[in-house]
C-alpha cells in the first residue's frame, strides 16, 4: 500500500509498504521556488538493508517546457536524508515530485507539486512619502533572499517610474545593485501630474511596487498630539485627554484646541449624521486636558465592547493655522482579558492534554492576583451505552507573577469533544469546541515544546509522548516552506523521548516541527507544533551623532558601527514633512510579514492524525 498526504501546515508526507520488508516516508514541500534549491527529506523504517532512491521533480510548464532532475540517494535501515534537488528558472505548470526504490525497496510513487516565482524580494524605499513639484525623488532597492541576503540578479533588473496618470516618466533598463542596494533618483518638473506614482521593479520573472504622492503641499509647522488611554471601561465614568502642541523646533503652540469625542462606526451609519460627536474647547499653551462623563456627556451605554475617536484641532493663535490628529480608544465592559490557550486544537486520548489560562489588562500586562482564584469549568461530552452525554468538572486555578495558570486535563477515552470556561471575578475566557484525534488504532503521538522562548543560535527541546513504545521516530523542522533538519532518533521500546536541535534564522519567523513513528502495520502516527521566534535580524546597527541640534551649514559628525563588510544606507528626512505624510521608509514588521509570505497555505487532511 502507499499513501501520500499533507501533514499539518506546511508539508506532504508520503509512506508506503514496498516488495521487500519495511517502509518509507518522504517529505517535501507541495511548493517548490524557481532558482532555488528544493529539499525532500527520505526515510526508511524497519527496512533490513539499504536502500536505495531516486527522488526528484518533472512536468512541463504552461507553454509547454519540459522539465526533469533527479538524484539518486542511499539510505541505511532507519535512518534520514535531506535530498537537494537544484531548480533552475521553471514557469508555472504542472509538476510531479516523483519517489522510486531501485534497491532495497522497490517502488515507484508519485503527487502533484506547484512553482512558485517568489524567491527573493524587492523593497523600495523613498526618502519621502509626499513629493512638490521641482522635488527630486530619490528611491533605494533592496533586493534579497528568503534568508535576507543579497541577491545577484542573473538577469538585468528594470525600474520605472510612472505618474498618476501611468505615463512612463523614467526607467533604468540595466540598474546594477551593489550587495543587493540600487539607488537613483528622478526630478520633478514644476508641473508634473498630480497624485499617485508609481515605482515599479521587474527583475527575474518578479514584480515588485511601491507607490509616493505628487501633491502641492505646504509642511505644517507644528505637531499635535493626544495623550488618551489605549482602553477605558465604562466602570471609569470618565475619560481624560491631554492634547499636546508644539512646533518642530520644540517651543510650545499658543492658540485654542477643540477636543471631539464620538463613537466608531463604519458604512452609512455615521456619527457626523446621527449627531454623536461631543466637543469640548480649551485654551492651549503647549498643553490642556479635558474630561468627558462617559454616560452623562458621551451617552455611551454599558452594553458592548466600543471604538470611540478622539479628534484635536489646534488653532495657531496668531497665525489662525490649524493641524489635527485622532485617536482610537477602546471601551472595554471589564477591565480584563481572560483566555484559555490549549496545547494543540484536538486532543489525544491517553496522552497529556494541557491548557492555560492566561488572564491580562487590556492593556496586555498580565494580571497577578494571588488572592483570587480562575474557576474552571470543563464539560466533557461522551459517548455511552444510553448514547451521547455531557458531565461537568469544576476546578479552581491560581494565577503565577505572569497571569497564567496550568490546567492538567484529565480526559477519559470515551470523551469525543469537551468545552471549558474560564471565570476570573467578572469576566469570561472560552476554550471553544475540542474534538479527540481520531486513530484506528488508537494510538497517539504528543510533541512538546519545552524551550519558552526559542531564540537563534540556541537548541531548541523537545518532548515527545507516545501511547505505545517506539523504536524509532523521525521529525523534520520547517521554515519558510523549506526543509531545514531531518533526523531519524533510535528510542528502543520508549512511550517518552526528549531531544534537541540547533535553531537557524531560516526559521525565523515561525518554524512548523514535525514529529511521527511508523507502526509495524504501516500506520502513521504523527504530530507537529508551531515554533515561533522573536522578530530579530542576523546583523545589527548603531547609529551615534555627535550633536542632537544644528544650525544650518553645521556639519554633524555620524558614527556607524555594524558587523564587518556590512552595506549602511543612511535616510535623513525633515521632521515636518513625516508630520504630513508617513510610509516612505522599511520597518522591522514589514520585513518580517513579507518573510511570512514564503511560507505556505494551511492544508489539512482529516483521514490522518496530525
Amino acid at each position: 500500500m502507499s499513501r501520500f498526504f499533507a501533514i499539518l501546515l506546511i508539508l506532504g508526507l508520503s509512506g508506503g509498504w514496498c516488495d521487500a520488508k519495511g517502509y518509507y516516508t518522504i517529505v517535501g514541500s507541495r511548493i517548490f521556488r524557481a532558482n532555488s534549491p528544493y529539499h525532500v527529506s527520505v526515510s526508511t523504517h524497519d527496512t533490513s538493508e539499504a536502500v536505495q532512491m531516486r527522488i526528484g521533480v518533472e512536468g512541463e510548464s504552461e507553454g509547454g517546457a519540459k522539465f526533469s532532475q533527479f538524484k539518486d540517494v542511499t539510505l541505511e535501515p532507519d535512518t534520514s536524508k535531506v535530498v537537494e534537488i537544484d531548480i533552475g528558472k521553471v514557469l508555472p505548470g504542472q509538476y510531479n515530485l516523483t519517489a522510486e526504490g531501485l534497491s532495497g525497496l522497490i517502488f515507484k510513487n508519485f503527487t502533484s507539486i506547484s512553482a512558485n516565482t517568489k524567491t527573493f524580494s524587492a523593497y523600495i524605499q523613498t526618502d519621502k512619502a509626499v513629493y512638490k513639484p521641482g522635488d527630486t525623488i530619490r528611491y533605494r532597492v533592496l533586493l534579497l533572499d528568503a534568508n535576507l541576503k543579497p541577491v545577484v540578479p542573473k538577469e538585468k533588473m528594470q525600474i520605472f517610474i510612472q505618474d498618476a496618470k501611468q505615463n512612463r516618466i523614467k526607467q533604468w533598463l540595466d540598474a546594477q545593485p551593489v550587495k543587493g542596494v540600487y539607488s537613483n533618483e528622478l526630478q520633478l518638473s514644476d508641473l508634473p501630474v498630480l497624485g499617485d506614482w508609481t515605482i515599479q521593479v521587474e527583475v527575474m520573472g518578479q514584480k515588485f511596487t511601491k507607490n509616493v504622492e505628487v501633491a502641492e503641499y505646504v509642511l505644517p509647522k507644528f505637531e499635535v498630539t493626544i495623550d488618551a488611554p489605549q482602553f477605558a471601561t465604562f466602570k471609569d465614568g470618565k475619560l481624560r485627554f491631554t492634547v499636546r502642541s508644539k512646533y518642530t523646533y520644540g517651543k510650545p503652540v499658543k492658540g485654542e484646541a477643540t477636543i471631539s469625542v464620538y463613537p466608531r462606526f463604519f458604512g452609512s451609519y455615521q456619527p457626523f449624521v446621527q449627531d454623536l460627536i461631543s466637543r469640548k474647547v480649551a485654551k492651549i499653551d503647549g498643553k490642556a486636558s479635558v474630561e468627558f462623563d462617559i454616560k452623562d456627556e458621551l451617552k455611551f451605554m454599558e452594553d458592548w465592547q466600543r471604538d470611540i475617536t478622539v479628534e484635536a484641532i489646534v488653532e495657531e493663535e496668531l497665525t489662525n493655522r490649524k493641524q489635527n490628529t485622532s485617536r482610537t480608544v477602546t471601551l472595554y465592559r471589564t477591565r480584563y482579558e481572560v483566555e484559555l490557550i490549549k496545547s494543540a486544537d484536538k486532543f489525544k486520548a491517553g496522552l497529556p492534554f494541557t491548557v492555560r489560562v492566561k488572564v491580562a489588562h487590556r492593556d496586555g500586562s498580565p494580571v497577578t492576583d494571588k488572592n483570587n482564584p480562575v474557576y474552571i469549568r470543563q464539560t466533557n461530552n461522551l459517548h455511552s451505552s444510553d448514547g451521547f452525554k455531557s458531565e461537568t468538572i469544576n476546578s479552581t486555578v491560581y494565577l503565577d507573577e505572569n497571569g497564567m495558570g496550568k490546567i492538567n486535563v484529565a480526559i477519559p477515552t470515551n470523551v469525543s469533544n469537551i468545552d471549558m470556561v474560564a471565570t476570573y471575578l467578572d469576566t469570561e475566557g472560552y476554550l471553544g469546541y475540542t474534538p479527540s484525534v481520531a486513530s484506528d488504532s488508537n494510538t497517539f503521538l504528543k510533541t512538546t515544546i519545552n524551550t519558552a522562548e526559542p531564540e537563534v543560535n540556541r537548541e531548541i527541546s523537545v518532548q515527545v509522548d507516545s501511547t505505545e513504545p517506539m523504536t524509532h521516530f523521525t521529525y523534520q523542522v520547517i521554515g519558510r516552506g523549506d526543509i531545514i533538519v531531518s533526523k531519524t532518533v533510535e528510542v528502543p521500546s520508549r512511550t517518552s523521548h526528549t531531544f534537541k536541535f540547533l535553531a537557524s534564522f531560516a526559521m525565523v519567523p515561525e518554524a512548523k516541527l514535525i514529529v511521527y513513528f511508523v507502526r509495524s502495520d504501516g500506520e502513521i502516527v504523527s504530530d507537529s507544533q508551531p515554533i515561533k521566534f522573536r522578530s530579530s535580524f542576523q546583523n545589527f546597527v548603531k547609529l551615534e551623532l555627535d550633536k542632537t541640534q544644528a544650525g544650518p551649514g553645521d556639519d554633524i559628525s555620524i558614527v556607524v558601527n555594524s558587523k564587518p563588510n556590512s552595506f549602511v544606507g543612511l535616510l535623513g528626512v525633515d521632521q515636518s514633512v513625516l508630520l504630513l505624510k508617513s510610509g516612505n521608509d522599511l520597518s522591522k514588521d514589514d520585513i518580517f510579514n513579507d518573510l511570512r509570505s514564503y511560507q505556505e497555505e494551511s492544508w489539512y487532511n482529516p483521514h490522518y492524525p496530525a
